[in-house]
Parts: C-alpha cells; sequence; structure tokens
C-alpha cells in the first residue's frame, strides 16, 4: 500500500496542487518557485522510494524513511510560510500539519516495528 501511494498518489497530488497553483505562482516570487522545486524532487525521491518497495530492493525502507521524515518537513516549511500559494481555511495549518505528521509517523512506525518489513529488509 506504501508503494502505491508514494508512486502513484504523491506525484498525482503534486500535479494536482501545483497546476492549481500556477497562475498565482509568480506572483508570490522566487521562494515559491523553490519551493515547487523542492517538492517536485520530493516527489521524484518517492516515486523512487515507492518503486524500490515494490520490487523488494535492499534500500526500499531507507528510501521510503527518508521520505517520510524529508516529507513532514517540507510540509510543514509549506504551510508555516506564506511562499506557496494555498486555498487552506485560516486556523488549520496547524491541524493540517498534525494530520501530515501523524500520517508519515505512522508508516515509520510501520516500517521500523512490523515484522514483515523486516523479514523483507533485515
Amino acid at each position: 500500500m506504501l508503494a502505491g501511494l508514494l508512486a502513484g498518489w504523491v506525484p498525482i497530488a503534486l500535479a494536482l496542487e501545483a497546476s492549481a497553483a500556477l497562475p498565482r505562482l509568480l506572483s508570490y516570487g522566487w521562494r515559491a518557485v523553490l519551493l515547487l522545486a523542492v517538492r517536485a524532487l520530493l516527489a521524484g525521491l518517492a516515486v523512487v522510494a515507492g518503486r524500490a518497495l515494490w520490487r523488494g530492493d535492499p534500500a526500499a525502507r531507507r528510501l521510503a524513511q527518508a521520505w517520510l521524515v524529508l516529507d513532514v518537513i517540507v510540509t510543514g516549511v509549506t504551510l508555516a510560510t506564506p511562499y506557496f500559494p494555498g486555498n487552506r481555511l485560516p486556523g488549520t495549518r496547524s491541524r493540517a500539519l498534525a494530520a501530515a505528521a501523524a500520517f508519515d509517523g505512522a508508516w515509520l512506525a510501520y516500517l521500523a516495528l512490523s515484522r514483515r518489513v523486516r523479514a523483507c529488509w533485515p
């Protein structure tokens, strides 16, 4: 399930969000463009990690863990700064960050504690 999320949903979600924000992106300045580029690189890492999980590569668990940690950091920067256009209601950014942290934390815990994961990637 995590492999499909990383390789499929993450790039699609970024493409949808970026296409909606593109008309306003340049008015936000170079920081917004830089943040979008970082998020695109992170989506690329998600695809690599997802494909590695799917194939059972030895480095797959570490790639997925790295993506999960970086995703929380980049999501925090995106939500905490006014550099990237968003459509969230005022006062909901902290809840969105908490939800993202809980989601990524649950996957990190699964990757660290699951017997099935340890059987595939010791």
